[in-house]
């Protein structure tokens, strides 16, 4: 397969992922691949499907939107958004980016998402409520003039 069609494939495995399906990724990336985000970082096909295989038991009805997609001779991005109903805290959607990156076969040796975790973070119950009154606390102080040291005479 080339290149092309690998990256068209794992995009569409994505989103149409269930958990009898994460097998097939074995078929798209490197054995070796590094899969890392804002909450995982691992490396290897068998950890890669066994984090993908917790997302379907910590999470209900995961889904994952492709929004955009590029695919180039030394890597792809893929802009996706992802949604799903997490317990303690409801239905909850996010958006990303992926970078991905080939081996010298064409597989994926490389998936790095890039999202904001802060939207995540202050759903929590009680966490959330914290980083809600520190980020209300930040958002007043930068809306303040800065302090300004009193005027000092010359002598």
């Amino acid at each position: 397969m080339d290149r092309q069609h690998i990256f068209d494939s794992y995009c569409d495995l994505f989103e149409h992922l269930t958990p009898e399906r994460i097998g097939e990724f074995a078929d798209l990336v490197s054995p070796s691949v590094h899969f890392r985000g804002p909450f995982h970082d691992v490396r290897g096909a068998a950890k890669m499907a066994a984090l993908l295989q917790g997302i379907f038991v910590r999470c209900r009805e995961p889904r994952v939107y492709m929004l955009d997609r590029n695919c180039s001779d030394d890597y792809a991005v893929m802009r996706w958004r992802f949604e799903t109903t997490v317990p303690l805290m409801g239905w909850f959607s996010l958006e990303g980016m992926t970078r991905l990156q080939f081996d010298e076969s064409g597989r994926i040796s490389e998936h790095l998402d890039f999202w904001d975790s802060a939207p995540f973070f202050l759903r929590l119950p009680m966490l959330g409520k914290l980083l809600q009154r520190i980020k209300a606390q930040m958002l007043k102080a930068s809306q303040q003039p800065p302090h300004q040291p009193p005027h000092q005479p010359l002598h």
